[in-house]
C-alpha cells in the first residue's frame, strides 16, 4: 500500500513528526509513505475573509497537483480532530476491505 502525505506548509508540530515516524516505521513492514509539504501562503493577521478565501484556494490547487483521480483523500485540519494511530488503522483497514486501496 502507499500513503502520500500532502501537507501544506512544513509538518513543524511534534503531534505530526510522531506520526510520521510512526509511518514510516510501518513502511518497512507494509506500506510506503511519501511526504509531500507544499507552500503556505502569507496570510496577514489582519486579513479580511475574501484574502482568506483566495489564500485557501492557491494553497489547494497546490495540493491538487500531487492528488491522482483514483486516490483516497482523507482531510485533516491542524485544529481538528487529532486521530489515534488505532483510528488511523481502523480506517485504513475499511479502506482495505472496501477494496478502495491498491
Amino acid at each position: 500500500m502507499n500513503l502520500k502525505i500532502i501537507a501544506v506548509g512544513k509538518l513543524k508540530e511534534t503531534y505530526w513528526q510522531d506520526t510520521v515516524k510512526l509511518l514510516k516505521a510501518e513502511s518497512l513492514k507494509k506500506i510506503f509513505v511519501e511526504i509531500i509539504e507544499v507552500k503556505d501562503e502569507a496570510i496577514p493577521e489582519n486579513a479580511g475573509s475574501l484574502l482568506i478565501t483566495k489564500a485557501v484556494s492557491i494553497e489547494g490547487e497546490r495540493l491538487q497537483r500531487y492528488i491522482a483521480e483514483d486516490e483516497i483523500v482523507w482531510s485533516l485540519w491542524i485544529d481538528g480532530e487529532k486521530p489515534s494511530t488505532e483510528k488511523l488503522r481502523k480506517k485504513l483497514a475499511k479502506f482495505t476491505a472496501e477494496g478502495r486501496v491498491k
